[in-house]
């Protein structure tokens, strides 16, 4: 009869210590799931440009759009608006680059010049780099770009 109570006794603290054993575990779970959700935010604040040359108001194109010319004889159509740099320099490769933003084997001169020009620096969440900026410091971008000077 002892023998029997020790067996039972001893399944006993088997089964409580498996039910303990699975609290502990989705406890440990669930902190940790919760952990997990946290989004840490290290930076939301775009890069500043604070030596842009001045828009010079007679570059203007027939559209009535401004363009900029770069020091590397390139000519962006300017807009407020930001344009990813990758979407306005690829019309140099022909229209499409592949998947890692490159033109393909080898990558025309201009495609680079206008990368250099428009890629933001590491660590920035802007899209692109503004050219120029008006009189109110409001920003002009690169809509498109072209070997040509626009009419």
């Amino acid at each position: 009869m002892i023998q029997n109570n020790t067996i039972t006794i001893f399944f006993y603290i088997i089964i409580i210590a498996l039910i303990l054993l699975i609290f502990y575990f989705n406890i440990i779970a669930g902190i940790r799931y919760s952990q997990g959700m946290i989004v840490d935010v290290k930076s939301n604040t775009q890069c500043k440009y604070p030596s842009l040359p001045q828009l010079n108001e007679h570059n203007k194109c027939s559209d009535g759009n401004y363009y900029y010319q770069s020091p590397s004889e390139l000519y962006y159509t300017l807009g407020k608006n930001p344009v990813l740099y990758l979407n306005v320099c690829k019309s140099l490769c022909g229209g499409s680059t592949d998947i890692n933003g490159q033109c393909g084997e080898k990558n025309p001169e201009h495609f680079a010049q206008c990368l250099a020009d428009l890629q933001p620096q590491t660590g920035c969440k802007n899209s692109a780099v503004p050219l120029v900026e008006d009189n109110n410091k409001n920003y002009y971008y690169a809509q498109k770009v072209s070997t040509n000077k626009c009419n």
